[in-house]
């Protein structure tokens, strides 16, 4: 037959749906891949659709002209929204005409494949819906792949046994719990009831296929909260490489075999479908996690033994199902939290009655994130079921009723009963915010307390059995609390109604109306473990209320140059006032101002410049920036025979200035060096210009000393003022006028030079 296949699309959630996607590589618990209640629009098929993100695939065929169809109609009443209703006409098989919807096409292709989910949906079959010979071949109704031919299957399958089965593997194997068709129904045709499936499928982590040893797959089952089984051992993939990766989309969908209704056709319901991808936050009394049904009753379910057993019995087709009223969350609301399920109230008794009221007694439980556990009491006349009962509006037992101290009697009062009436009372711990994000733990057991009529009492049962044995009485001495749970007490009944009195104070601490604590009798706000600061906010640290008073503890230093106090800084965690109005410097010490404490941090401003010329780091300042300039630095003069050195002037510009002249001799452009000037060579008279005992060497051009010359006759004396030797031999004359000539020339250069 044809399958009518409903895919689930995320899109709309992409928000919550990333996120829990995201933690999949750190394993964080209680993310969720699909949640969905189908609160939309009715929808018929072939029209427009607009749900949550889901999205109908085309092709799917009609059955004797009935459409598949979103509508309250086919809504689980034990939660929100509405459902969906798939058709199936009689006596085909198979056949499936669905569009697919991986991870990856989620979300663009960022959604890794998933090696470990938990799957819980509600089914409800038509009542009346049979099979041809009574069992159905198969019914599979979630198909979710690691490839095209590798699949995990929940079924009612060959056999007729509820299982997974592990289709295209090439040894088809399956994990099946005790539950046969005619368990869950009662019998071969469908008691039109809602059930609860809910599923948990592990790939194997070393990608073996099949029922293999060292195997570590797991598969397990629950039904209605119970009676399932499964196990481990199972590889989930055909062996392949693609499908070792993980499971990578799923199918929503009805594919039967065999049906067999009247009218030759018949319809299955479905809602309230989940998938996470780690560990929910239940445990069943084995320690495996489970999501929980909506409907559930507080009976924790048993998975049964390790590995499948065939032979187990089969449970009790009669047996009660859930009180698919029991408490839930608003299906509607944000997903549920990390933590574990609030504890469970077991001893809830009636320790006092009036004309119109009951005083309850109990042992507060954990909120199963290490809080005190808040309460949600109903009350009705017997026999008691939880979703029709009253909800408490009236006495210090009114929903919510916040906790106090975990472990601590509690007692609160119900007013608003009816004189000389039984009742019954019942409670459930949860956490988070009623019709929002509430996580309930089991229901309590049941207290039952008869109101009396004349202004008698009647203390009913300490053990919650049956009415008291005296109506006239109440149960004196037994513990009681403050409304605030910061007192203890006990009852009197001196008045001929329970008074709670002989006060004490409880220990400073204690917990008192969720996040508070107990101080000196009186429950006080204190941010228990939230960061706190020390006073001049320079330390960080963490808030313990262990005292009754906030105090704050393992401080750690805040970073230098955090903000704090008056426009102060921190400094080794301590608060350092602003000096305002001080002077204050640029950072290359051109320019000065004053600080400005009037913004955070503080600043220096109000800028004037230095004085040029005045020297600053690595020079000198000029119009309020720094120059570079290095006094006594080297630096070239025009003049070749003159040394320079650097001056920084009082203008901040760098100036090159003569210090002194190069040694006579020093070579220059065209010449030698004589007296700080540059003269040629070829223009020097005849005398020496190196003076006495030396010189001019002329490859060097420099002066040189005289070698010693050997004996002989004397020298002829020098004539001063001439630079020659008077001379007796007959070339005197001449020598005399070549000297004149040279000397007139001499001068002649010396008075051109300068002029220069």
């Amino acid at each position: 037959m044809q399958r009518r296949s409903l895919t689930k699309h995320l899109s709309v959630l992409a928000p919550m749906v990333v996120t829990g996607i995201l933690a999949i590589a750190v394993q964080a618990r209680g993310a969720v891949l699909l949640d969905s209640t189908f609160d939309c629009p009715d929808w018929v098929q072939g029209t427009s659709l607009n749900c949550q993100g889901i999205e109908w695939p085309s092709g799917i065929q009609t059955v004797n002209g009935k459409k598949t169809t979103i509508s309250a109609v086919s809504n689980n009443p034990a939660g929100a929204g509405k459902g969906v209703r798939f058709w199936n006409n009689n006596l085909e098989t198979g056949g499936r005409n669905s569009a697919t919807l991986s991870w990856n096409y989620l979300a663009g292709g960022s959604y890794p494949p998933q090696n470990e989910l938990w799957i819980r949906w509600y089914q409800k079959y038509m009542p009346g819906f049979r099979w041809v010979g009574g069992e159905p071949y198969y019914d599979k109704t979630l198909y979710v792949r690691a490839e095209a031919v590798s699949s995990a299957l929940p079924q009612f399958a060959p056999g007729s046994k509820y299982c997974i089965t592990a289709q295209g593997a090439p040894d088809y194997y399956q994990v099946c719990s005790s539950f046969s068709w005619a368990d869950l129904m009662g019998g071969e045709t469908s008691d039109g009831q809602w059930h609860c499936f809910e599923i948990q499928i592990k790939m194997d982590s070393n990608g073996q296929q099949g029922v293999t040893a060292g195997a570590n797959g797991v598969g397990r089952i629950w039904i209605d909260g119970g009676g399932g089984g499964g196990g481990g051992g199972g590889g989930w993939s055909n062996g392949s490489a693609e499908a070792k990766q993980g499971w990578k989309w799923f199918n929503f969908d009805e594919n039967q075999s065999q049906p067999d209704n009247p009218n030759g056709e018949g319809w299955v319901d479905y809602d309230d479908i989940v998938i996470y991808n780690s560990p929910p936050p239940n445990r069943d009394p084995h320690g495996n996690p489970f999501i929980g049904p909506i409907g559930w009753n507080g009976s924790l379910p048993d998975a049964g033994a390790p590995q499948p057993d065939a032979s187990a019995p089969r449970p009790d087709a009669s047996a009660p199902r859930p009180d698919a009223s029991a408490p839930r969350p608003d299906a509607s609301a944000s997903r549920p939290d990390a933590g574990d399920v609030p504890g469970a109230v077991t001893d809830l008794a009636v320790i006092g009655t009036t004309t119109s009221s009951a005083t309850l007694s109990f042992t507060e439980v954990d909120d199963g994130a290490g809080q005190p556990a808040s309460y949600d009491v109903r009350f009705s006349q017997p026999p008691m079921n939880w979703g029709s009962a009253t909800q408490t509006s009236q006495g210090t037992c009114s929903v919510p009723m916040a906790g106090q101290s975990t472990g601590a009697t509690r007692t609160c009062t119900v007013e608003g009963l009816a004189e000389a009436t039984s009742y019954e009372f019942r409670l459930v711990a949860f956490r988070g915010t009623l019709q929002v994000n509430a996580v309930f733990g089991p229901l309590s057991n049941v207290a039952q307390g008869t109101t009396v009529s004349g202004g008698a009492m009647d203390a009913g049962l300490a053990d919650a059995s049956g009415p008291g044995p005296d109506a006239g009485s109440c149960i004196a001495g037994a513990p009681c609390t403050s409304p605030d749970g910061c007192q203890s007490g006990i009852i009197d009944c001196l008045s001929g109604q329970p008074q709670c009195g002989h006060w004490t104070n409880v220990a400073d601490g204690t917990a008192c109306q969720g996040s508070k604590v107990c101080h000196s009798g009186e429950c006080r706000s204190c941010p228990t473990q939230e960061p706190c600061r020390s006073a001049d906010g320079c330390r960080l640290g963490t808030t313990n209320c262990a005292t009754g008073e906030a105090v704050c503890e393992d401080l750690t230093n805040e970073p230098d140059g955090t903000a704090c106090g008056n426009q102060g800084t921190c400094q080794d965690g301590a608060c350092s006032a602003c000096p305002a109005g001080e002077t204050c410097t640029s950072i290359d010490g051109c320019q000065v101002g004053s600080i400005d404490c009037s913004q955070q941090p503080a600043v220096c401003g109000a800028w004037t410049n230095r004085p040029n010329g005045v020297a600053c780091s690595g020079g000198v300042c000029r119009e309020g920036i720094c120059r570079a300039c290095t006094p006594g630095a080297a630096c070239s003069l025009s003049e070749p025979c003159k040394l320079g050195a650097i001056e920084c002037a009082a203008t901040g510009e760098p100036v090159c200035e003569a210090k002194g002249d190069l040694a006579d001799g020093t070579a220059c452009p065209g010449g030698v060096c004589h007296a700080g000037w540059c003269e040629p060579v070829a223009l020097t008279d005849a005398g020496d210009p190196c003076g006495a005992g030396t010189h001019l060497d002329p490859s060097s051009q420099k002066c040189v000393a005289d070698a010693i010359a050997d004996a002989g006759p004397s020298a002829p004396p020098i004539e001063p003022g001439c630079g020659c030797a008077a001379a007796t031999s007959a070339s005197a004359p001449l020598l005399l006028v070549a000297g004149l000539l040279g000397l007139g020339l001499r001068r002649r250069r010396g008075s051109a030079e300068v002029g220069m």
